[in-house]
């Protein structure tokens, strides 16, 4: 049996104790061998997994419902620059609360027709958009204002929040590295080879182009 940690100095409360150094050590390569450029995408993952852990998630909309949950840091062409694993509420873990940025509740309340645009901004130059597509969007920028495009969708022209393009354009990011590393078991197993294959494919291709 192959143990990455010893027991006799592990923490305990941490749920990942077992693989610990496996995972700082992937984290500390990813993010050592590549440099992130000035667009970013932060959102979740499953990995399918049906094995026995406190930390297991059953989400009733994905193809897999059961799994373990990753929030990744994503960089464009799919490479995964950072991830977290998400192991439910921990024993001695500090309590993190935000600080709350005030904007009135009608704006997040204000009803529009499809298309329409309700956008506004704080003191601090945080921007906050509604957008009414088939139902609401609403986003938060520190970098964009109420600049729109015009897009084609089947055949047809429609105005788009540039912010809603910039955002779309690096959620494919996370989209890519997902069916780039998808695994179709959900076994009982646990293991990151495929995001460390993906992240190796993509900095060769970076290495052999420069």
């Amino acid at each position: 049996m192959v143990h990455f940690v010893n027991n006799e100095k592990a923490n305990f409360e941490d749920r990942l104790y077992k693989i610990k150094p496996i995972i700082d050590k992937l984290r500390d390569n990813y993010r050592k061998y590549y440099d992130p450029p000035e667009t970013l995408c932060i959102d979740e993952s499953i990995i399918p997994f049906r094995g026995r852990v406190l930390f297991r998630q059953y989400i009733k909309n994905k193809r897999h419902r059961y799994g373990v949950k990753l929030f990744k840091l994503c960089l464009k062409p799919g490479y995964t620059y950072n991830f977290e694993i998400y192991c439910g509420r921990q024993p001695g873990k500090e309590k993190t609360i935000p600080k709350a940025v005030n904007f009135e509740r009608s704006s997040a309340k204000k009803k529009l027709q499809r298309g329409e645009i309700f956008a506004k901004e704080n003191e601090n130059g945080i921007t906050l958009m509604k957008w009414k597509d088939k139902r609401d969007v609403l986003l938060l920028s520190t970098k964009h204002s109420i600049e729109t495009a015009i897009v084609r969708r089947k055949g047809d022209d429609f105005v788009k929040p540039k912010l809603v393009i910039d955002y779309n354009e690096a959620k494919c990011s996370v989209d890519l590295s997902d069916q780039m590393t998808a695994y179709s078991s959900p076994l009982p197993t646990f293991a990151s080879f495929s995001y460390m294959s993906t992240n190796f494919v993509i900095m060769l291709q970076k290495l052999h182009a420069t």
